[in-house]
């Protein structure tokens, strides 16, 4: 095959020109090469593999995220249809009052298996009562008293004869509506002759451990007529 010196051929029908007419010059055409394809053959691949990937890269990796956000925000949220709300609210509620009893039953059996600690008894000294002030009513009656064998002659003013003998008078009592016996302490400048056997009022200190009353002047006793 013969081409001219212009770079045309025999087939310059089919070659392209440029703006001044000339044949532009022809380029070679290659194909392009095709990738080579490599048969893997799974002949010698392992029947089974075993990996452990490292889990402290997880942990790393969660720890950096938390200390690049110091708060960690969860987000719940709970879809209940408007019919079943009481019927939720009334399982709340349940939950929470088993809750709670199940916390008191607790405390219960453990108060319950608390020892019992013996009980102390402590007995305090009673202190003797002072004597206070009082008024007393009931009937002035006279005791006596043998002193000695010598009876007292009869002619004595603080005397009375009993059976033919004379004994000394020295103690007064007081004789309530209960027969209740209060003895009188009776002061050397009261006489008491004109009270004996008569209802009186007495007014004067009284003595609980010694059940008597103190009197110390004449307008201590009023006779009650």
């Amino acid at each position: 095959m013969l081409s001219s010196d212009d770079g045309r051929d025999d087939n310059g029908k089919d070659q392209e020109r440029t703006g001044d007419g000339k044949f532009t010059q022809k380029s070679s055409f290659t194909s392009p090469l095709k990738p080579e394809v490599k048969m893997k053959s799974d002949i010698n691949e392992p029947l089974f593999s075993f990996s452990i990937n490292n889990p402290f890269k997880k942990i790393l990796q969660w720890l950096e995220y938390v200390k690049k956000h110091n708060a960690t925000k969860f987000d719940m949220k709970i879809n209940v249809p408007l019919v079943a709300l009481p019927v939720f609210f009334v399982g709340i509620l349940a939950l929470l009052t088993s809750f709670f009893g199940l916390g008191q039953f607790a405390k219960n059996r453990q108060i319950e298996s608390l020892p019992t600690p013996t009980p102390v008894l402590v007995i305090m000294p009673t202190g003797t009562p002072s004597p206070y002030k009082s008024s007393f009513i009931g009937i002035i009656q006279s005791t006596y008293y043998l002193p000695s064998i010598t009876p007292k002659s009869t002619d004595s003013t603080d005397s009375a004869a009993i059976n033919g003998r004379t004994f000394e008078t020295n103690r007064y009592i007081l004789l309530d509506h209960e027969n209740k016996i209060t003895f009188l302490d009776v002061a050397s400048t009261i006489q008491m002759d004109g009270y004996v056997g008569k209802r009186v009022l007495i007014t004067g200190l009284y003595d609980p451990s010694a059940q008597s009353l103190q009197i110390s002047k004449n307008a201590d006793i009023e006779i009650i007529r």
